[in-house]
This record gives C-alpha cells, sequence and structure tokens, in this order.
C-alpha cells in the first residue's frame, strides 16, 4: 500500500477537527465551509498539512505491519504448533517495518 500524502482536508481537520467543508479536488479557490467556522487561509492549511503529514508518516508503519502479518486464525495456528516460528514471523515483520 502506497503512503498516503497530506490534502486539503487533512489540513482543515488539523486546524479545527469539527470543521465541515466541501471542495473540487485540491484545489483552495473552490473550498467552502460549511459549518460556522471561517476559512481559514491558503498557508495556515499548508502549514497544517506539515503537521498531518508527520501524522500520516509517523503511523504509516502500522498499515504495513498489518498487511503482512498473517490472519489472527493463522497466527493462532502458528502458535499452537511452535511459538517460536510464530515470534520468528512476528520480528521479521516488525523489523521490516519499523516504528520511526
Amino acid at each position: 500500500m502506497e503512503k498516503r500524502i497530506a490534502g486539503i482536508s487533512d489540513g482543515l481537520l488539523e486546524i479545527n477537527p469539527n470543521i465541515k467543508f466541501t471542495y473540487l479536488g485540491e484545489d483552495y479557490e473552490t473550498l467552502v465551509i460549511l459549518s460556522d467556522h471561517e476559512k481559514p487561509t491558503k498557508e495556515d492549511i499548508e502549514s497544517a498539512k506539515v503537521k498531518a503529514q508527520k501524522k500520516i508518516d509517523d503511523t504509516y508503519y502500522k498499515i504495513q505491519r498489518a498487511n503482512a502479518f498473517d490472519p489472527i486464525p493463522e497466527q493462532l495456528d502458528q502458535i499452537f504448533h511452535s511459538m517460536d516460528e510464530w515470534k520468528a514471523r512476528i520480528k521479521s515483520v516488525k523489523d521490516k517495518y519499523p516504528k520511526p
């Protein structure tokens, strides 16, 4: 899975998680605020997108690990048959996708 890039919506929600809005594409000019909040400046949104991208980057390993781990029923079977092999498999995934 490709890493997601923060967009206008991520920036807006970083500024105010309760804001309601609509827009077309990634075009600031089409941004309409639907809730009782002021429209943030384009610069404010760009700054907030940087913070949002850091959060995405810091948690991306979780997505990678979730996709790499075997399903829980298979893991339980691995544990039953060989705890050491299961631990080795889990460790290999964690080593491949470390926490930042």
